[in-house]
């Protein structure tokens, strides 16, 4: 019997499979002018292909229907290269409970093709081994998946939070997001019983429970995405323009930190940069520089950091 060539015989049998087809040996056979015999020699070349280098993924025969399928996932969501890079931005976080860090990047690992799954691994375990988990020590994962439900539903809730002092409010409010930001998970969320301007954040591991109110559509007044471009340690205050002078040295990391900053001049030592911040989270970060930063506009800001300057060193005497 002569049928197609071999590569493209399995080629096209392969592709049917990922496809989601079941594939009936009679059909394909009569298809390609193939014997029973071909046709199997194919489907445990594609298995033998299977088990090195995709392991999630089997063939297997389904009786009900009488042909191949395909069962696991379809494809690989990433390559050991991003796996890599994932998990070194995931350890560097410290974001998750060491059970809840652990099972994370195992989950992913068991995306990887088999064959590069001990080899990944290896690139990792030191930092498996020494991975602690945060000073809070709570499980956050689901809390953040629950309350991005949430998010979806556009409802009311009454949270119960607790405070840096260990002292239980509750508030009710509209749910925004749910962001990642210096070794914390945040709910941003516009609180229903007043008018702000910008919303309020709540750190989700100081979340000790939340009930669904009510669905109620509101009005949003303000870009998350602009906001977190403003933001510095999760620390809101008032919108200002500042302009301040950076040693050349820190420009880089100040402008990481503040994507929009403009530069408006230069000099042989430093830059003049302007930029749109929230006041409070800006002057903690400004002292945080020490003297690679000096605020010259507004004035106000400046006064705020001169304050916080003197408290220190009021503190050291």
């Amino acid at each position: 019997m002569q049928g197609t060539d071999k590569v493209t015989r399995i080629l096209r049998l392969y592709q049917q499979l990922l496809q989601g087809n079941i594939v009936n040996k009679t059909a394909f056979t009569v298809e390609n002018q193939i014997t029973e015999r071909t046709f199997e020699r194919d489907i445990d070349d594609i298995r033998l292909f299977l088990s090195e280098f995709y392991e999630i993924k089997e063939l297997i025969y389904d009786k009900s229907n009488a042909g191949y399928k395909f069962i696991g996932s379809q494809e690989k969501s990433f390559t050991e290269f991003e796996f890599l890079v994932i998990t070194k931005i995931l350890f560097g976080s410290r974001a998750l409970r060491k059970d809840e860090m652990l099972g994370t990047v195992k989950a992913l690992q068991n995306e990887l093709p088999k064959h590069t799954q001990d080899r990944v691994k290896h690139l990792i375990d030191n930092e498996i081994f020494h991975y602690r988990s945060p000073y809070h020590n709570m499980a956050i994962i689901k809390m953040c998946w629950d309350l991005g439900q949430c998010i979806l539903r556009k409802v009311e809730i009454e949270l119960t939070y607790e405070k840096q002092d260990k002292t239980l409010i509750k508030r009710k409010i509209f749910p925004e997001t749910v962001i990642f930001s210096d070794y914390y998970f945040y709910l941003i969320a516009y609180l229903t019983e007043e008018e702000h301007r910008y919303p309020a954040f709540y750190r989700i591991d100081r979340i000790k429970e939340f009930k669904i109110l009510e669905h109620r559509d509101m009005v949003r007044n303000i870009d998350i995405g602009e906001m977190r471009k403003k933001l510095q340690k999760m620390y809101a205050g008032n919108v200002c323009k500042v302009k301040f002078s950076c040693n050349k040295k820190a420009v880089e990391p100040m402008s990481d930190c503040f994507p929009d900053a403009k530069i408006i001049g230069r000099d042989d030592s430093s830059v003049l940069v302007e930029a749109e911040v929230f006041d409070v989270g800006f002057v903690k970060w400004v002292v945080s520089q020490l003297d690679a930063v000096e605020v010259l506009e507004p004035q106000n800001i400046r006064q705020m950091i001169k304050e916080k300057i003197a408290a220190l060193y009021k503190k050291y005497q």
